[in-house]
């Protein structure tokens, strides 16, 4: 970052341990005043009238006036920093963030330790979308500031928006460390939010491995359904997470659960086209169940023209010519589809 562009960042933060640098640059380098000025200008609509009208001033920038202009313009960023600081506080008081939220993005961790203890009664506080400052931590990914509020005795269980929990959100981030740190420290594994998804459902649909791993050594609970009845097994057969479902499989997972719709993990994923998942399920799991609209594992194959499925369950011994409440079978939608590969395999 060139000099100028550091001018524009410090005006932009309005930081005042940077004002005092700013003019010195200014006292030292008089002929970049002009370009400096220009610089400047980008943030005339942030100043008042009187304010633009002494920046204005600053295109005329000469030896002789240089004292008295750098006065003038550190009289300007001492107005602007005023004005961007009442409109934080605004902000921030509309947003009711209290120096625990707005501090968990430091870079100075015992500074922040420092603050904390001093505003130790806001650590469970909660913003305008009820987040609170450890929830705000994990969401932005700082750990140190995470672990300071444990540390202190910030609610790792406090859920946000839509009863989602930190540990919640640091599963769908991929974050395994943050996990890690949450449930060391008696986050609920099993809490789910308003739609009924847990942490396992959600990493079980990403396919993070390591936090499943995490998650299932700290007994979460491998069968528990979401609002519409899918459970984690479901859910990585319908993203393809074969080696989610596997070890789901490994842990006592059910094949032969069934969603509010009636699917089962095998249905979902011949229907998601997820042949990974297909191929380890089929082996294991009840042929011949049914959903709510009457329709097996072999109607689905025949729906999504799987053909590969379609011989692998006739060989594992499916019934034919189960139809659903339409009357359609798995050899009717064949012969809709016309796909006479699978009309063949059926008749045969």
């Amino acid at each position: 970052m060139d000099r100028l562009e550091s001018i524009k960042f410090e005006i932009q933060n309005t930081a005042s341990d940077y004002i005092d640098d700013t003019f010195s640059f200014l006292n030292e380098c008089i002929p970049m005043a002009k370009n400096a000025s220009d610089t400047l200008k980008d943030y005339t609509p942030l100043l008042s009238t009187s304010t633009a009208n002494t920046l204005t001033k600053v295109k005329n920038f000469d030896m002789e006036t240089n004292a008295k202009l750098i006065a003038e313009t550190k009289e300007i960023i001492a107005k602007l920093d005023a004005d961007i600081q009442r409109s934080v506080e605004q902000f921030n008081q509309k947003c009711s963030y209290t120096k625990v939220h707005l501090g968990v993005v430091s870079k100075d961790i015992t500074q922040f330790k420092a603050m904390l203890k001093n505003n130790i009664s806001d650590i469970d506080s909660l913003d305008h979308q009820g987040r609170s400052p450890l929830f705000l931590a994990v969401i932005t990914g700082h750990f140190d500031t995470a672990k300071a509020l444990i540390e202190a005795g910030a609610d790792v269980n406090q859920c946000g928006h839509e009863n989602k929990s930190p540990l919640f959100i640091a599963t769908a981030l991929g974050r395994a460390d943050l996990v890690q740190l949450l449930i060391d420290n008696k986050a609920k594994v099993n809490l789910a939010d308003l739609h009924g998804l847990t942490p396992l459902h959600i990493t079980s649909f990403i396919g993070n491995t390591e936090i499943l791993d995490i998650l299932l050594e700290s007994k979460a609970k491998v069968n528990q359904a979401d609002v519409r009845g899918r459970t984690g097994l479901q859910l990585a057969a319908i993203a393809n997470q074969s080696l989610v479902l596997q070890r789901l499989l490994d842990k006592n997972a059910s094949t032969s659960h069934q969603d509010k719709a009636g699917r089962t993990a095998l249905h979902h994923g011949l229907l998601s086209q997820s042949s990974e998942c297909v191929d380890i399920l089929t082996p294991v799991s009840k042929l011949d169940v049914k959903d709510k609209q009457g329709r097996d594992a072999l109607f689905y194959a025949s729906l999504v023209e799987d053909q590969k499925s379609v011989e692998a369950l006739l060989k594992l011994g499916v019934l034919r010519d189960n139809a659903d409440s339409n009357g359609l079978s798995a050899l009717t939608i064949a012969n809709k589809l016309n796909n006479k590969k699978i009309q063949q395999l059926i008749r045969s």
